[in-house]
């Protein structure tokens, strides 16, 4: 998908937001110089089999608590103070339009 003024103002229509003249131009400009230098890694050759890298880390997770029993409340408990409860679920009046 080719990035262009058109696009881009569409694209804020659809978030409604306004950009000016300026803005469009710095948006265009910015996502063609990304596309640039993102297609120099995907340019890159790479000689040889190479694993998958999914994190470059050694995280060990030492601080994680152990798990431990608590006692939680029921459904019944859980649901007494909503308005509108409907099949065991609370229903909230819709917020988006």
């Amino acid at each position: 998908m080719e990035i262009n003024k058109e696009l881009v103002i569409a694209l804020a229509n659809d978030l409604k937001i306004s950009l000016n003249d300026k803005e469009v131009n710095e948006i265009v400009k910015s996502e063609i110089e990304l596309r640039t230098r993102m297609q120099k890694i995907v340019d890159y050759k790479i000689e040889g089999e190479i694993e998958p890298l999914n994190f470059p880390f050694v995280i060990e997770n030492s601080y994680l608590r152990d798990d431990e029993d608590v006692t939680t409340i029921t459904i019944d408990q859980g649901l007494k103070n909503a308005k509108v409860v409907e099949d065991n679920y609370v229903i909230l009046p819709r917020v988006v339009k």
